[in-house]
């Protein structure tokens, strides 16, 4: 399932700000503590400046400065490639803002360095799935399955993508995989009978 997107930023952007005036003052601690760390001599190492990064990330998302949280994850990624996280959020960011050339750019980058992620594989295959790009999340969707054979949310995905291409008894198997694995999966059943 994919995230919506709107096509009001200004609603996205109220949308993703999650500063309850209750919490803008931890928010703004949250910044002010950290923000001294990010311009330590000598600097962190790079897993500590990345958390760091992530922080301040968290906390500008959380003040409604999304600018800088994109900033921020953007530096958490350049300071440790492997930070999982830092793309994660960025990736949730960026989707909401409906900035979705680059999301992809991003998983993609992701699986570059870290391409054992089966759950990014999936989301990437939401995402091409999304924009119709049904081949290419047929290839997210199997490698996903590939890397996590257990998962049933994988096979069903594929089914789904398949469906569209025109290959119903491939997308018939996937759902039977789906169904074989979890008995009450009731999608799984209700796409097999359609």
């Amino acid at each position: 399932m994919s995230l919506s997107s709107t096509s009001d930023p200004s609603s996205t952007r109220d949308d993703l700000s999650t500063a309850h005036p209750d919490h803008a003052a931890r928010f703004t601690d949250a910044l002010a503590k950290v923000t001294p760390l990010l311009e330590m001599e000598p600097p962190l190492a790079e897993h500590q400046l990345a958390e760091a990064l992530q922080i301040a990330a968290v906390s500008s998302l959380g003040l409604g400065r999304f600018d800088d949280a994109e900033s921020y994850w953007r530096r958490s990624i350049a300071a440790n490639p492997g930070f999982v996280d830092a793309y994660l959020n960025l990736a949730t960011l960026l989707k909401k803002l409906n900035r979705l050339p680059e999301v992809e750019a991003l998983f993609r980058q992701l699986l570059h360095v870290r391409p054992h992620l089966a759950d990014v594989h999936n989301q990437l295959g939401s995402l091409l799935q999304d924009q119709g790009r049904f081949s290419e999340a047929e290839a997210a969707y199997r490698q996903a399955a590939l890397l996590r054979p257990d998962r049933v949310e994988f096979h069903y995905n594929l089914g789904v993508v398949l469906r569209p291409l025109g290959r119903w008894r491939e997308a018939a198997q996937a759902y039977q995989r789906a169904v074989e694995m979890n008995r009450g999966f009731v999608m799984g059943y209700s796409n097999l009978g359609n």
